[in-house]
């Protein structure tokens, strides 16, 4: 741990805090899906939602920890001075893997071109950059001094999935796609927390984890399905847990 983890952890954050105040500020987004706007890839007006968790981290790191704070929390963001390649590697392929996995199950991979799904995985970087500053540069480490890697991965999950329910619902998905769709939002998130923990805490890995995994439904649409995909990432959760363990005891 180096003199800068060391001032970070004894500076106080409230995670638990703000997961509500993300969920609260959140819900004027959703009565945008009443407006008649088309947005790309098919997204519900309420997209917009994706800079709440950002802005509410953001005033909290700036209240508590000055500009000094803010300035390590975005560092954070971009920081893989000792993430292990192989850390990156696996974020960035993990999730195409499962949804590929899971299409041989049943179904067909459609795979869009090269230079559309270049451009489709720029877009979703974008995107998940205002969420995993606040869920994972914000949260993801004082939850799992708390709750463990893998229990603070199912907190913070499942409020991600709750946070994601009106805007899928407004997509036209119905109840069943819905929770499948949610097992699978929460075992990524302990995957990414996992990955949050083996890259030396840094929010890039979970970054790249979150911007491939929403590029894939674009890059990857007969792959991927929500109930295979949550049986494939849950037996792939579980087999990691016993290789860690088996490891720990030799």
């Amino acid at each position: 741990m180096t003199v800068v983890d060391k001032v970070v952890d004894t500076v106080p954050r409230r995670p638990l805090l703000f997961l509500g105040t993300t969920l609260v500020c959140s819900l004027p987004c959703y009565a945008l899906n009443r407006l008649d706007v088309r947005v790309p890839f098919g997204l519900p007006p309420s997209v917009v939602m994706i800079g709440v968790p950002a802005a509410v981290a953001g005033t909290f790191v700036a209240r508590d920890e000055g500009r000094r704070g803010v300035r390590r929390w975005l560092a954070s963001l971009v920081d893989v001075r000792r993430t292990p390649p192989r850390t990156l590697l696996t974020a960035a392929l993990l999730m195409p893997a499962v949804h590929l996995v899971a299409a041989g199950l049943s179904g067909a991979v459609t795979p869009v071109t090269p230079s559309a799904a270049a451009l489709t995985l720029v877009v979703f970087i974008l995107g998940a950059i205002p969420e995993e500053l606040g869920w994972t540069a914000y949260a993801t480490g004082p939850m799992q001094e708390r709750f463990g890697v893998t229990g603070a991965g199912m907190v913070i999950g499942a409020v991600w999935a709750g946070w994601h329910v009106v805007p899928w619902l407004s997509m036209g998905h119905s109840w069943r796609w819905v929770a499948w769709q949610s097992a699978v939002t929460v075992a990524m998130r302990v995957i990414m927390g996992h990955l949050f923990r083996m890259s030396g805490r840094s929010a890039a890995t979970a970054l790249l984890f979150h911007a491939v995994s929403n590029a894939s439904l674009e890059i990857l649409p007969g792959a991927v399905e929500p109930r295979r995909t949550a049986i494939v990432a849950t037996l792939l959760i579980l087999l990691a847990a016993g290789v860690t363990k088996v490891n720990r005891s030799t």
